[in-house]
């Protein structure tokens, strides 16, 4: 009897254990089932950084002080052209409107680097949602006229072919 006990015992313990083997596949497998089809869309994170490069760089649009070098956020606005956004940004299938304002939101200077059918159809993201991602990164900073460095905002709108 101690026997037929011991192995009915036996028999519903791994039977638990088979159970939680059990449990802990299935679990493991909807874990990597669902990360696997994840779909994470990271263009607005990618047009933020390029803002942050573009106020930033020294290639871009910060100002180079001779003494004291790169002033992030201090934008220099002579070098805000369509050729110095064309070198500064250059990512396939994008493209670039760049607004320096005043702090009444008053256009100092503007540049775009963006190829003609784009241009044509702003605002091309209402338009055709299902072709375009854009984003509008808006930022404070400072911008250099004859008098010193004023306030001000920088405008960048990045249109991505999808």
């Amino acid at each position: 009897m101690n026997k037929k006990g011991g192995s009915t015992r036996e028999l519903v313990q791994k039977i638990g254990y088979l159970i939680l083997v059990i449990l802990v596949i299935v679990f493991i497998w909807v874990i990597v089932f669902n990360h696997i089809n994840l779909n994470l869309d990271t263009t607005e994170q990618q047009h933020r950084l390029l803002t942050l490069n573009l106020i930033n760089s020294k290639e871009c649009l910060a100002y180079e002080d001779p003494l004291t070098g790169v002033q992030p956020s201090r934008i220099d606005p002579e070098k805000l052209t369509s050729a110095r956004l064309e070198n500064c940004l250059n990512k396939t299938r994008t493209g670039y409107r760049v607004f320096i304002l005043d702090t009444n939101k008053q256009i100092v200077k503007n540049a775009a680097n963006i190829d003609l059918t784009m241009n044509s159809q702003f605002p091309i993201c209402a338009v055709n949602k299902d072709f375009f991602k854009c984003t509008l990164n808006t930022e404070f900073i400072l911008y250099k006229t004859a008098e010193g460095f004023k306030q001000g905002f920088i405008v960048v709108e990045v249109v991505s072919r999808v």
